[in-house]
């Protein structure tokens, strides 16, 4: 068994732990709507075979969040300023969304966190510029 499928919930909940330590939240529940609506905008944002190479990247638990419930035939919008992607990010169940301003740029700092240093280099390296661009942090 690969061990990334062996370590995929241990792997999991340390992301989600690093998720509330940067976004300051109480809950797993509150930095897993955090993590899933980040995911889902950018997938909004990219063409179909990006986002399916940007998957073979991520950790087993975040892969199968990002691909949940996808509709391919959904419409794709090319990137917005980053004001209006956290929008998006917050439009995602409004009731109950608490993701915190700094939603994007929290997962994107455990993301890279998550990977091995090479497979983030040659994921942001696949990516669009504009995709890219999403993921960046300083």
């Amino acid at each position: 068994m690969p061990f990334n499928y062996r370590s995929a919930t241990p792997d999991f909940e340390a992301f989600v732990r690093e998720i509330i330590d940067l976004g300051l939240l109480q809950t797993s529940n509150q930095a897993y709507q955090t993590i899933r609506n980040v995911l889902l905008v950018f997938r909004s944002h990219v063409e179909p075979q990006v986002a399916m190479d940007f998957a073979q990247f991520l950790p087993a638990v975040l892969r199968a969040i990002f691909v949940e419930e996808w509709n391919l035939a959904s419409a794709i919008t090319p990137f917005p300023d980053r004001e209006t992607q956290l929008k998006e990010v917050m439009s995602i169940r409004p009731d109950h969304n608490v993701s915190p301003p700094s939603a994007i740029h929290d997962v994107a700092v455990a993301l890279r966190n998550a990977l091995k240093k090479e497979d983030y280099a040659l994921m942001m390296k696949n990516l669009p510029a504009d995709a890219r661009q999403f993921w960046t942090v300083d």
